[in-house]
């Protein structure tokens, strides 16, 4: 990770609005598994 901001400081990812899951799980919980993410800006470092 170092090393990727040493050749790329400025480079920056955007999350997307939404994201459909990268795994679907077919256990079925009692604990919710929904993720709410909260940030001031779509801009990750």
């Amino acid at each position: 990770s170092y090393l990727f901001h040493a050749i790329f400081p400025k480079k920056r990812f955007t999350i997307p609005e939404f994201s459909p899951a990268k795994h679907k799980s077919t256990q079925k919980t009692k604990i919710n598994k929904t993720i709410w993410q909260t940030n001031y800006s779509n801009k990750v470092t």
